[in-house]
């Protein structure tokens, strides 16, 4: 039951900031992604290695490696300047570090170069120029020392063919050419053999159709829950602060008191009493508490309590008494008579039993009044009514309720006391 009423109270009676801050968590996405321009992705595919990978790990590193290569401000300045964008049109460090990434496929040695611009011939042609780019820069670091290595022997072949030609044939400088251009072309072909195939772009970037997907909901949806752990946050410390009964059987926990009564509405926004029990609850407190009077009075907002007397005066009758007070009005009523009190350990009967007509929900220090009144007076709280308040709802214009009110309780206890001296 106590955790049921802390969710209720942290929860209910703060459900409007809640979802106040669940509302804030969702625009604030929202309104960052109205304020961007679209985003367009061209994608190019690029044979980055000879060989596919054994593992993740190993798709991971070629990842990072070409990621390394193309992202340096100086090959994405190049690769603008090639697409025939003004450098002043866009920043390379910030196309770098914002606006190209590379993917690989699988554990495959295919690679994914992908750039975003709000210009989606941009985005293509960057693309394409910094795949074009990242193949050259890879052919030189995997196949130079090769090349540089097959073009020395493609040097000395000719060398040793020019040789020949002008050697006779049969003579020792013709077979020592011969020999030797064996050599070198079985030195070739072995390198040739050996050397992997040369990097290239296998699918150029065409020009994308329609913008990249925000991901504004997911971000909606992430900004949501925050908003709730930030609105269930502040509202645990208002609760803390500021304790909130949130239940009738809360507040009749509260005050030590039975619940007579619970109304739909307050009395103002009904045409009837509308709980037919009540008047018979009510009977039965005052008999039970030993009186002959019971005074309404109200906590929390303001309640049409003349309304409420003149409905349980109806289904009552002569007995008990039933008036309603409001605070001040205990105070003058007090002030009349001193003999109206009953002092703590006598046997005297008391003149008055309290009625508290409150809310279902109210803030905790709404009670304090109550409490002052019990002690001052030594008046039994002998029953408690609540209704259901309803934030928007419309008062009902009265049939009758111009009588005046009366503390009948406390005059006739003035008049009996004055008549026993």
């Amino acid at each position: 039951m106590e955790l049921t009423e802390a969710v209720q109270r942290i929860v209910r009676h703060h459900i409007f900031l809640i979802l106040a801050m669940v509302a804030l968590g969702m625009l604030v996405p929202l309104g960052l992604e109205s304020g961007r321009d679209p985003s367009y992705k061209a994608t190019a595919r690029v044979g980055f290695d000879a060989a596919d990978t054994a593992n993740p790990e190993e798709a991971k590193s070629r990842t990072d490696t070409a990621t390394a290569i193309i992202t340096s401000q100086g090959n994405v300045g190049f690769a603008l300047e090639k697409a025939g964008i003004n450098p002043d049109q866009r920043d390379p460090a910030n196309v770098a570090e914002n606006h190209v990434s590379v993917q690989a496929i699988g554990t495959s040695s295919v690679l994914e170069l992908s750039v975003t611009d709000k210009d989606p011939k941009i985005a293509m042609r960057m693309a394409n120029a910094l795949a074009g780019e990242l193949v050259t820069l890879r052919t030189k670091a995997i196949l130079g020392p090769s090349q540089e290595e097959l073009t020395r022997l493609n040097g000395l072949i000719k060398v040793q063919e020019q040789v020949k030609d002008t050697s006779t044939t049969g003579s020792v400088k013709y077979e020592a050419a011969q020999d030797e251009l064996e050599s070198l072309n079985a030195s070739r072909a072995a390198l040739l053999l050996a050397m992997p195939p040369e990097p290239t772009v296998i699918d150029e970037a065409t020009l994308p159709d329609k913008p990249e997907a925000s991901g504004v909901k997911a971000q909606m949806a992430v900004g949501g829950l925050l908003g709730l752990a930030v609105g269930l946050a502040l509202a645990s410390v208002l609760e803390a602060l500021r304790p909130t009964i949130v239940s009738s059987d809360a507040l009749a926990r509260e005050l030590s008191a039975p619940i007579v009564g619970r109304l739909p509405r307050a009395p103002q926004q009904a045409r009837a009493l509308g709980d037919t029990r009540l008047p018979v609850y009510l009977q039965l407190a005052a008999a039970g508490a030993g009186v002959d009077a019971v005074q309404l009075v109200a906590v929390g907002p303001p309640v049409d309590l003349p309304r409420l007397t003149r409905w349980l005066q109806a289904a009552v009758g002569p007995a008990p008494d039933i008036e309603a007070i409001d605070m001040q009005s205990a105070t003058d009523a007090l002030s009349l008579t001193s003999s109206a009190l009953v002092p703590v350990g006598s046997d005297q009967r008391p003149p008055v039993g309290l009625i508290v007509v409150s809310p279902s929900v109210l803030p905790k220090s709404a009670l304090t009044s109550i409490e002052h009144l019990v002690a001052m007076t030594q008046w039994p709280l002998i029953g408690i009514i609540t209704y259901q308040r309803r934030r928007f709802a419309r008062s009902v214009p009265p049939d009758d309720l111009s009588a005046p009110l009366v503390r009948k309780a406390v005059t006739s206890s003035s008049q009996q006391s004055a008549s026993a001296s």
